[in-house]
Parts: structure tokens; sequence; C-alpha cells
């Protein structure tokens, strides 16, 4: 039997006590439990990584020891076993008695290294945290061995009981609000020097927000930017938007640049960040086919927030450069149309609709209603004009066919993208170039560009639009106007 004091200090990397790892790994059924129940390995473990609580600074050893430690979760986790006393008490300790203070333990080493404190960071220090995040959150998926059913509880029944009989679950999604779990993960990401982990840092994300239901995530994040501030994460982000980053983890870092650097950020890091951000839509194209709709549409909604969110700089003086990049050079007139189907087939919530449909909103926004257009914005809406007229009428009519063939409940949002899609349309002017001309031409009334038996009367300015009535040809007026002075 290995003797318990092995484990202390440097003897953790002794041959000896690797070898029995090693052995354990092999044959975690029969050989882990003697560690668990007679050494005692986690608790030795446990107590190693915190320390001596009378030393301000974390352990020299946290490293081996977290990565010793998350190796016996995944025993923990591989023990097939599932009802022994003896695994059950271990993953009381793993999951109720240990993780915070593990976690704090993380924590408080990453702040005594760049870029909070002096010391260098450590990147084997990222990959053993990663490592044990990876490991303790995969036991959300032990079994619960002492259910509660909370619709036929007791008035009496005490909290302490329901905490103490918590699923394993329940524990981990507990942790995520009252530990450093998510602020160790986004550090990790940011300041993780390889692209390989940092995917593996998105993947963990994904798997701990699910247990988390994104409670957790959003305040965390938030206290996490506001910790760490502009002035530590500016010098970060130079070295990030110099280097060559996986499509995936520049979507991360994007998003990043935005909450952290905001208006701190020089007008040099904003142009680079958005050649970045671009870069993303030039490759999406080749992509977009075989993408699966929740990634794809974060491909098209990040840029699309960047994109705004560059537009809110004082230095931006010139948004219609930034819309002709995006249609001339980085596919927009394909990407505009099929964010819009995606929406439309997939979206549940309207509060995140705007953010989601690519470019439309800001269009709008840009080009109307206006009097008269600027020589820039007369050249764009021309450009839009000639790039969207081969699929917007066909994008109007898949809308409209979702519209009809399916119940509201199974696609709500559907109106609201037709309403923009025709707003779309309309500011720009193509909307009379559907033939034959069928319809009225006011993207709010009932009738747009739809086959009826009404008649309609012909713009006297331009003749090539057409209204089911005064009131249509008013209202629609501040949108027409360009057009039709430009037609004139």
């Amino acid at each position: 039997m290995w003797q318990q004091d092995a484990i202390w200090g440097s003897d953790i990397n002794n041959p000896a006590f690797r070898a029995l790892l090693k052995g354990m790994d092999k044959d975690v059924a029969s050989k882990w439990p003697e560690y668990w129940a007679e050494d005692e390995l986690l608790c030795d473990l446990y107590d190693e990584i915190n320390g001596n609580p009378l030393h301000s600074n974390p352990p020299a050893n946290i490293v081996d020891c977290v990565n010793v430690y998350a190796q016996c979760l995944d025993f923990v986790h591989r023990y097939p076993k599932k009802t022994d006393n003896g695994h059950i008490a271990s993953l009381r300790q793993v999951l109720k008695e240990h993780p915070e203070d593990i976690l704090s333990q993380l924590w408080r080493t990453f702040e005594s290294m760049h870029p909070f404190g002096r010391r260098p960071l450590q990147q084997r220090l990222v990959l053993a945290a990663q490592k044990y995040l990876s490991a303790l959150f995969r036991l959300s998926e032990e079994p619960d061995h002492d259910p509660i059913d909370w619709d036929d509880l007791p008035e009496d029944f005490d909290d302490d009981v329901a905490e103490e009989r918590a699923s394993p679950h329940e524990r981990l999604r507990n942790l995520c609000l009252c530990s450093f779990a998510f602020p160790i993960l986004y550090h990790c990401f940011l300041f993780s020097e390889s692209d390989s982990v940092r995917r593996e840092n998105i993947m963990l994300q994904e798997m701990i927000s699910k247990v988390d239901g994104y409670d957790g995530a959003e305040v965390a994040y938030r206290i996490y930017t506001e910790k760490l501030g502009y002035s530590r994460a500016g010098p970060q982000f130079q070295v990030l938007l110099r280097s060559t980053l996986a499509p995936d983890c520049l979507l991360n870092i994007l998003q990043d640049f935005r909450y952290i650097m905001g208006g701190h950020a020089s007008q040099a890091m904003w142009d680079k960040a958005l050649t970045s951000c671009l870069s993303l839509l030039g490759g999406l194209e080749s992509l977009s086919q075989n993408m699966e709709y929740v990634r794809l549409m974060r491909f098209l909604g990040e840029p699309n927030r960047f994109i705004r969110a560059y537009f809110t700089q004082n230095f931006c003086v010139s948004k219609i450069n930034v819309l002709k990049d995006v249609i001339l050079n980085h596919h927009g007139a394909i990407l505009i149309p099929l964010s819009a189907i995606l929406s439309a087939k997939n979206h549940r919530e309207k509060y995140w609709l705007i953010d989601d449909l690519f470019l439309i909103p800001i269009i709008i926004s840009e080009l109307g209603p206006v009097k008269r257009w600027d020589i820039s914005q007369k050249e764009f809406g021309a450009l839009l004009a000639e790039s969207m007229r081969p699929v917007w009428k066909d994008t109007l009519d898949t809308l409209r066919e979702l519209e009809s063939d399916f119940p509201l409940s199974e696609h709500p949002m559907v109106p609201m993208v037709i309403e923009q899609w025709s707003l779309f349309g309309s500011t720009i002017g193509i909307q009379h170039l559907v033939h034959p001309l069928i319809g009225c031409c006011h993207a709010k009334c009932p009738l747009f560009i739809a086959k009826t038996d009404q008649p309609m009367a012909l713009c006297s300015g331009c003749h090539q639009v057409q209204y089911c009535g005064a009131t249509c040809q008013l209202s629609d007026w501040k949108s027409h106007n360009p057009h039709c002075q430009n037609a004139a």
C-alpha cells in the first residue's frame, strides 16, 4: 500500500507514486477503491492544494497536485460500481467539500501572476485548471442516489437536508453560482498561448453552461471583465489581434474585445479588430452550406454585433464605407438573405432577433427614411440594389411560405422578419423590380408585393412603383423619395 505522506511536497512526482496512478488508470474498478478508502488520496491532495493557511503565496507544486486531483476525478467518474458507499462518499468529497476551496486557490494563484501580479503566467497552470474543470463537471453525469420529489415535500422540509441530498448535477450548478469556475475559464481562454487550448476551453464553456443553465455565466463574465479591466487586457488584445487565430477562437476574442475594451481602445485597435471581424465573413461562404444553425448564426451574430459596436465609436465617421466593404468583398449579399431565412426558421426570442439579422437593421438605420441622400448613400443604395436584385423577391417568397405553411407557434418570429425584409427592400428601392409588378409597394401594407385583384395606381413621379391608395403612398414617401428623384 502506498504511504500517505509520499504525495506531500515534491514527492507527488515520485516515480513509484506515478506508477501506482498508472496502475489505477488501467484497472479503476479494483485498484481505485484502495486509495480513496485507506490512503485518503483525495483529502491529501486537497490539503496540499490549499497549502498552509498562514502563507499568502499558493503552494509551489499546485499545478502537479491539481493535475493528479483531476486524474482522480476521472477515476471517480469511471468507477463502475456507482452504488458503493465508498463511491458515494468520494462524490461527496469532490463535489461538496473540496471544489469551492480548490477553485479559490486556483484563482488566487492566477491573481499572483501576470496580468494581476508580477510573476509570469504559467501555461502549465492554464492547462491544469482546464483539466480540473473538465473532470469536475463531467461528474454532472453521475446518477442521483437520493432523489428528492420536489412535488411532494412536507412543509417543514429542511433546506439543509435538501442541500445534503442534492444530485451531482445540482451541486455543480450551485458551484457555478458561488465559485471561481467561470472566471477561471474566461481567464484561461484569454491568456492561453495556444488555439488548441482555446478550442478546448470553448467546448468546456459550452459543457459547463449546460450545467449552469446560463444563470451564473453572465454574472461571472461581468465580474471577471470588470476585475481584469481595459488597462490589463489591452496589451493581450494587441498580441491576439496580431496573431493568426482559428475562427471559433476569434469570435470569442472579438466578443471579449467589445466588452472589455469598448471605448477605451484606440482607433488603430478597433480597425485591426474590424479587419479580423471581416476576415471571418470572408471565409464564411464556403462553410455556410454545411454548418449547423447554431454555429452559423454565431458566425453571423458576433460580426453583426461587432460592426454595430464599431459604428458607435466617436472616430467612426464613414459607416457606409464599412458596409460597402462587407457587400463587395466579404459575401454580404449572400449572408444577408441567409441570415433572414435562418432567423425566421429558428428564432424564438424577439429580443435577440435584431442582433442576429445580419446588417439589415443597420442598413435600414443608415439609409432611411431620409428626404435626401448624400452621394455616398446614393452609391451604396445602388450597390445594394444591384447586389440584392437576384435574391430579394425569392427570399420574400420563402419567408411567406414559412408563414403560411407552419403555425405561428413553430416559427413565431417569421412576421417580424418579413417586416424587416420588406422594409429593407423598400429602403434600397428594389420592390418595384419584381416582374411583373404586383401588389402595393409600401412595405407595411398587407398587400405588399402580393397578388391581388385590387387596382393599383402608379407613382406619378417615377412611374415605377404602385400603391393601393393615397394613404400607403404618403406613408411610403420618405423611403421612396430618393429613388423617385433618381428615376425622374
